[in-house]
């Protein structure tokens, strides 16, 4: 496993080049690891990123012009090597271009790169995907990082009194038509995630803070996204949180299997790109 060091007076970070993923997100002054360590027997992974689609497609497969082709949950990009094309005392970034292999399962040439920078206190992270086809591009994005946490620490969407939430269908993952409204400070606990993720639908905030009863906060912004997953995994007490900005999201179980028609995919036109800026800062409690 080959990890890249970036690291200032405030945080240190380490990514893995297969899927260009985060492994540590290290606050210096307050000696606290931020980011969920990966273990096996619960959740190994630690911030993957998800493309070329989000959550899980109806019958493991979408259809494009009488084809058909299938993709895992949350598509290929998390078991790809991401080359490393840069890499200096401000920023590294990774970069994802198709190959044989994604042909077969997408099929659609695209550039999706992913550079990490530190800012003082604050990790930003530039997600950038373009279309270098002949023809549109249908894709859906990502993020789904896992921070440490507790049972009875809280997560706060600022700009909403009341969140749109919905659920997955238990025996095939699809999102169920309705949801409901929640309130916008969420307890952590184990009984949230008894009917797996939380999909926040819409949110207006465009950041969520997590409060830590052990005297520290993390502030992950995203911009404007559709949808926002909240989710740990069923049967253990919250050891770790995700916070995950999406743009797109699990097939509906009425889903026709058109890539398409498939709920708020986004589309590129030949040439253009699309952009996603995450940030995450941590902070000592007042």
């Amino acid at each position: 496993m080959a990890c890249v060091l970036l690291e200032n007076e405030y945080l240190r970070i380490e990514v893995e080049e297969d899927g260009a993923e985060l492994q540590s997100i290290y606050a210096k002054k307050m000696g606290k690891e931020l980011l969920w360590h990966g273990e096996t027997a619960i959740w190994p992974d630690r911030a993957p990123w998800l493309f070329p689609v989000v959550g899980q497609l109806k019958n493991d497969h979408f259809e494009w012009k009488k084809q058909s082709y299938r993709l895992p949950l949350h598509g290929f990009a998390k078991e790809k090597k991401f080359h490393h094309i840069k890499d200096d005392k401000r920023q590294i970034v990774f970069e994802l271009r198709e190959d044989e292999s994604t042909l077969e399962h997408y099929p659609w040439p695209f550039v999706l790169q992913i550079a990490y920078r530190l800012k003082g206190e604050t990790l930003c992270v530039d997600c950038e995907i373009q279309n270098p086809g002949h023809e549109d591009m249908y894709f859906s994005f990502g993020a789904h990082p896992g921070f440490c946490c507790s049972p009875g620490d809280r997560l706060t969407f600022t700009a909403d009194r009341k969140l749109l939430c919905y659920r997955l269908d238990e025996k095939n993952h699809l999102l169920i038509t309705e949801g409901k409204l929640i309130p916008s400070v969420i307890t952590l606990e184990r009984s949230l995630f008894e009917n797996d993720a939380m999909l926040i639908c819409a949110p207006l905030s465009q950041a969520v803070t997590l409060h830590r009863q052990e005297g520290y906060g993390i502030e992950m912004s995203f911009g404007k996204v559709p949808w926002v997953g909240i989710w740990s995994k069923t049967g253990f007490d919250v050891p770790y949180i995700c916070i995950e900005p999406w743009a797109g999201v699990d097939d509906p179980l009425n889903a026709d299997g058109r890539i398409e028609h498939k709920l708020d995919i986004q589309k590129l036109r030949p040439g253009e790109k699309f952009e996603m800026r995450l940030t995450i800062r941590p902070f000592a409690a007042k």
